[in-house]
């Protein structure tokens, strides 16, 4: 219920919930959307409802997809899309699936969630007090933003995006031992202290926000750090990190390469490990489609020939990540994450333990 949502949940799920509003180009809070439903109408609803349906058979309408994975043939796909159709449409709307002759790849296009693209060296501070009176624990989510696009595939993004990415991702596997050994057991800081490499993808809103190469679907990666506690104050915990940060630059100027070498190594089995379930796999191959069958569909050339999903994401990925060299991971490393010109996001929830103070919430 989303009534109940900042006084049921854990700190740290409200420390991602105000970091990804920092993010987000629709600044809505929670409490807007409870209003907004809490004022609709059963009448309203079902008007709303009506006018999704029959906006779905006009151009530019909402649209319909269907995606079939399994032992399913094509005929039989085409058959189910059609029902699924014949369900949502009224009477007067029911049509076949579109034909070769009629399809209009250059309106195939589906608008996404939009996700703000932070300026060169840009600080958000975030102090939020937890409505959750019986959680004790504090929580903070530091995102660092790459300023660079992320790789999305070998014909729309640089060489300079996945070598990036490669560098990123490997630079998280190398985080995480460390970072739990130094802050959670050697410092008893919390009792979750971890680090993660995050991509997300959104649809540029206009012609200035396209990427590098002028499609439309964008993707920003960053590296975040987490941690929750009730054994000091969110502040507290920041500086804690933002110290083993910047040793870990260190760290990584003195690491022996076989110790590289072996993250390496254990982050390219798990690229290129085989998917174990059906759902994993069409978890997977729907995820891409979603994120880039329209710029595909879009980059269509004038014979109507579309050019391939790149299923072969992970395979690039894993042989940049095998090409890295030390200084790769230290220019990745400053630039995004100890750098003059870092962009980030440091998101601190109190708890009861630790409640925050007057002169924290004018820092809001």
């Amino acid at each position: 219920s989303l009534r109940s949502y900042f006084s049921s949940k854990r700190s740290d799920v409200y420390a991602a919930y105000h970091s990804d509003r920092a993010l987000g180009r629709e600044n809505f809070h929670i409490s807007d959307r409870v209003r907004a439903m809490e004022e609709a109408t059963v009448e309203e609803l079902a008007k709303h409802h009506r006018r999704m349906v029959e906006a779905a058979a006009e151009e530019g309408g909402p649209s319909v997809e269907c995606f079939c994975s399994g032992n399913v043939s094509e005929e039989e796909s085409k058959e189910l899309f059609t029902d699924v159709l014949n369900i949502v449409r009224p009477e007067r709307f029911r049509s076949d699936p579109p034909t070769e002759a009629t399809k209009d790849l250059k309106s195939a296009w589906i608008p996404g969630n939009f996700l703000r693209h932070m300026e060169k060296g840009e600080q958000v501070d975030i102090h939020v007090q937890s409505d959750n009176l019986e959680d004790e624990s504090g929580a903070v989510l530091v995102t660092f933003q790459s300023q660079l696009p992320a790789f999305k595939n070998k014909k729309t993004s640089s060489a300079a995006s996945l070598k990036r990415s490669a560098a990123l991702r490997l630079i998280s596997q190398m985080l995480r031992e460390p970072l739990f050994d130094t802050l959670r057991t050697k410092q008893q800081l919390g009792y979750v202290v971890t680090s993660s490499y995050d991509i997300k993808f959104s649809v540029a809103p206009t012609l200035d926000d396209l990427d590098e190469h002028g499609t439309g679907v964008v993707a920003r990666e960053s590296l975040v750090v987490k941690v929750v506690s009730k054994n000091v104050a969110p502040p507290e915990a920041v500086r804690r990190i933002d110290d083993f940060l910047a040793s870990f630059l260190d760290r990584l100027r003195a690491m022996p390469m076989v110790e590289i070498a072996d993250n390496v190594e254990s982050l390219c089995k798990k690229l290129m490990r085989p998917k174990q379930t059906l759902a994993e796999e069409v978890n997977v191959h729907w995820g891409k489609i979603k994120k880039y069958a329209p710029e595909c569909l879009d980059s269509c050339d004038d014979d109507g020939e579309v050019p391939d999903l790149p299923w072969e994401t992970a395979e690039v990925l894993a042989e940049a990540i095998g090409s890295l060299e030390r200084m790769d991971l230290i220019d990745a490393f400053e630039s995004v994450v100890v750098g003059k010109d870092r962009s980030r996001i440091v998101s601190c929830v109190y708890g009861s333990q630790f409640p925050m103070s007057n002169s924290t919430e004018n820092k809001n």
